[in-house]
Protein backbone atom coordinates (compact mmCIF):
# COMPACT_ATOMS: atom_id res chain seq x y z
CA UNK A 1 0.00 0.00 0.00
CA UNK A 2 2.70 2.50 0.88
CA UNK A 3 1.45 6.00 0.18
CA UNK A 4 -0.80 4.90 -2.70
CA UNK A 5 -4.37 4.37 -1.51
CA UNK A 6 -6.06 4.66 -4.89
CA UNK A 7 -7.08 0.99 -4.89
CA UNK A 8 -8.64 0.86 -1.41
CA UNK A 9 -12.37 1.24 -0.87
CA UNK A 10 -14.29 0.20 2.24
CA UNK A 11 -18.05 0.34 2.03
CA UNK A 12 -21.28 -0.87 0.55
CA UNK A 13 -22.70 -0.49 -2.93
CA UNK A 14 -26.02 -1.15 -4.61
CA UNK A 15 -24.15 -2.35 -7.70
CA UNK A 16 -20.67 -3.78 -8.38
CA UNK A 17 -17.68 -1.48 -7.91
CA UNK A 18 -15.79 -2.21 -11.13
CA UNK A 19 -12.05 -1.76 -10.63
CA UNK A 20 -12.79 0.12 -7.40
CA UNK A 21 -13.83 3.13 -9.47
CA UNK A 22 -14.75 6.04 -7.23
CA UNK A 23 -16.56 7.65 -10.15
CA UNK A 24 -19.42 5.33 -9.17
CA UNK A 25 -19.49 7.16 -5.84
CA UNK A 26 -20.31 10.33 -7.68
CA UNK A 27 -23.14 8.47 -9.40
CA UNK A 28 -24.62 7.70 -5.94
CA UNK A 29 -24.15 3.94 -6.18
CA UNK A 30 -21.67 3.55 -3.32
CA UNK A 31 -21.35 4.56 0.30
CA UNK A 32 -18.04 4.27 2.06
CA UNK A 33 -14.54 5.66 2.14
CA UNK A 34 -11.20 5.41 0.44
CA UNK A 35 -8.35 6.18 2.88
CA UNK A 36 -6.41 9.22 1.81
CA UNK A 37 -9.07 10.19 -0.76
CA UNK A 38 -12.27 10.73 1.21
CA UNK A 39 -15.76 9.38 1.64
CA UNK A 40 -18.62 8.79 -0.77
CA UNK A 41 -21.65 10.44 0.82
CA UNK A 42 -24.80 11.35 -1.08
CA UNK A 43 -22.91 11.27 -4.37
CA UNK A 44 -20.10 13.54 -3.18
CA UNK A 45 -16.49 12.79 -2.33
CA UNK A 46 -15.89 14.43 1.09
CA UNK A 47 -12.97 14.43 3.55
CA UNK A 48 -13.21 11.56 6.03
CA UNK A 49 -10.89 9.42 8.15
CA UNK A 50 -7.14 9.18 8.25
CA UNK A 51 -4.75 7.36 5.94
CA UNK A 52 -4.04 3.68 6.54
CA UNK A 53 -0.78 1.78 6.37
CA UNK A 54 0.24 -1.88 6.10
CA UNK A 55 -0.83 -3.65 9.28
CA UNK A 56 -3.63 -1.21 10.14
CA UNK A 57 -7.04 -2.69 10.96
CA UNK A 58 -10.11 -1.04 9.41
CA UNK A 59 -13.47 -1.87 10.98
CA UNK A 60 -16.79 -0.96 9.37
CA UNK A 61 -19.71 -0.64 11.80
CA UNK A 62 -23.29 -0.66 10.57
CA UNK A 63 -25.33 0.52 13.56
CA UNK A 64 -28.83 -0.82 12.90
CA UNK A 65 -30.16 0.71 16.14
CA UNK A 66 -29.25 4.32 15.32
CA UNK A 67 -29.11 3.97 11.51
CA UNK A 68 -25.46 4.93 11.18
CA UNK A 69 -22.40 3.79 9.23
CA UNK A 70 -19.03 4.48 10.83
CA UNK A 71 -15.45 3.24 10.68
CA UNK A 72 -12.63 2.61 13.09
CA UNK A 73 -8.95 2.52 12.18
CA UNK A 74 -6.90 0.54 14.71
CA UNK A 75 -9.80 0.87 17.14
CA UNK A 76 -9.98 4.67 16.83
CA UNK A 77 -13.44 5.86 15.81
CA UNK A 78 -13.42 8.01 12.66
CA UNK A 79 -16.91 9.36 13.32
CA UNK A 80 -20.26 8.76 11.65
CA UNK A 81 -19.90 8.66 7.88
CA UNK A 82 -23.60 8.37 7.11
CA UNK A 83 -26.84 8.46 9.06
CA UNK A 84 -30.16 7.37 7.63
CA UNK A 85 -33.25 5.73 9.09
CA UNK A 86 -33.20 3.20 6.22
CA UNK A 87 -30.20 1.53 7.93
CA UNK A 88 -32.26 0.89 11.06
CA UNK A 89 -33.47 -2.63 11.69
CA UNK A 90 -37.18 -2.94 11.48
Amino acid sequence: MGGDHNNLFFGISIRPIDNLNLDQCLEKFALGFSPGRGACVNGNLEPYGKSVHIGDVVTMIVDRVHGALRYQINGVDQGVLFHNDSLKSG
